[in-house]
């Protein structure tokens, strides 16, 4: 009956722990940039795109590329990549940063509205760095 005991209270530490391990993950803050500028100076291509959740689990639609490398594969617009952003947290917008022959981002950049928080830029400056024109 001891041993029991100990059986039931490691069984009900260790789903604790689990069920601890989970919030945090899923409260840690968005994994941005802070050094925008960089980030888009070393990658190859960089997207903007939205967030769409669904089913507790989040994907990045891209909508426009912004750089593009001469050659090698690129995502295109329309189509999107899994999302490492908890589902609950939802920025109006990313931008995307990839790597040569890279079909997953490397920097995910926060966009609150027409304002880039991680670098105290607007929407159209951050764009300006990569060499899209506004339109595109």
């Amino acid at each position: 009956m001891h041993n029991l005991k100990w059986i039931l209270c490691f069984a009900v530490l260790l789903v604790v722990g689990v069920i601890v391990w989970i919030a945090v993950d899923a409260f840690r803050p968005i994994n941005v940039r802070s050094d925008v500028r960089s980030a888009i100076s070393r990658s190859a291509t960089i997207a903007y795109g939205h967030v769409v959740a669904a089913n507790g689990h989040s994907r990045i639609v891209i909508d426009e590329i912004w750089k593009n490398p001469s050659s090698g594969s690129v995502p295109s617009i329309g189509s999107s990549v899994a999302s490492p952003l908890p589902a609950e947290a939802k920025p109006s917008s990313v931008i995307l940063c990839f790597r040569a022959g890279r079909t997953s981002p490397s920097s995910i950049i926060a966009v609150d509205g027409d304002r880039v928080p991680a670098a105290d830029m607007s929407l159209s400056e951050v764009k300006a760095l990569c060499g899209a024109t506004p339109g595109t």
